[in-house]
């Protein structure tokens, strides 16, 4: 699990192919790209978009570290899968138990996961029917 480092990487976190989880409320909302102009990561990105209207710079940088924290306890459990992933905390990340953000972030990214292996799977069996045509 490594940092985000190119604008370009970020630039795909807006469009449509862009998978988005979590809801309203949660304490984690997450946006995940598995590649990038037809490349796949090589392993997990990540990086965090917190906004001034979040708080202080004392409070987003909790945010921030209690997410990274999460993340490190999840990719120690089981590895995050390739892409890259912004992280988007709100209030709720820094007032919540860190059992609960673990709970939480790793729902975000399961969620994600799934869904991207079924749109894989998805593509995979209309290129095996357009095969056969």
């Amino acid at each position: 699990m490594r940092s985000i480092r190119h604008r370009h990487t970020f630039d795909a976190f807006r469009a449509p192919a862009a998978r988005r989880s979590g809801r309203r409320g949660a304490p984690v909302r997450v946006t995940y790209v598995a590649e990038l102009d037809g490349q796949v990561f090589d392993d997990a990105e990540v990086a965090f978009a917190i906004d001034r209207r979040f708080g202080n710079a004392v409070e987003r940088n909790r945010a921030r570290r209690r997410v990274r924290s999460a993340l490190a306890q999840i990719d120690g459990e089981r590895s995050l899968p390739h892409g890259a992933y912004l992280f988007r905390p709100s209030r709720a990340s820094l007032h919540c138990s860190f059992d609960t953000l673990v709970e939480s972030v790793g729902a975000a990214v399961d969620s994600l996961a799934e869904r991207h292996s079924l749109a894989e799977s998805d593509r995979e069996a209309d290129g095996e029917r357009g095969m056969t045509s």
